[in-house]
């Protein structure tokens, strides 16, 4: 399976996931702001209608750059989508877990 497909696939169980909360109205503080701006539907139907590509940077490559290195143009609102552990394991399935004793843009 590609990148982009494990990292579709976990992108949109996660945003179902968070669709339910918001349903249910269990999802709490800023959860309740980002997704007022970014609808979990609209962010679904851009996975499924393959309006979105996700690709791997190099390591030390910024998003920016990784995306307009094969034409596309990267989209910050994905990052509070992905920026966790578990979408992260799903696109790097060869890393066996996620550091906790650093933080940055790029981990959890």
């Amino acid at each position: 399976q590609s990148f982009h497909d494990r990292v579709s696939r976990i992108a949109l169980t996660q945003m179902r996931d968070v669709r339910e909360s918001i349903r249910r109205g269990t999802a709490k503080g800023k959860i309740n702001e980002w997704w007022a701006a970014h609808k979990p539907q609209d962010l679904m139907s851009d996975v499924r209608e393959k309006r979105v590509t996700f690709l791997a940077a190099e390591q030390g490559q910024n998003c920016h750059d990784a995306c307009q290195g094969v034409g596309l143009s990267c989209q910050r609102h994905w990052f509070d989508v992905l920026n966790n552990c578990q979408a992260l394991q799903a696109g790097f399935p060869e890393q066996h877990s996620c550091s906790s004793a650093f933080y940055g843009r790029d981990l959890p």
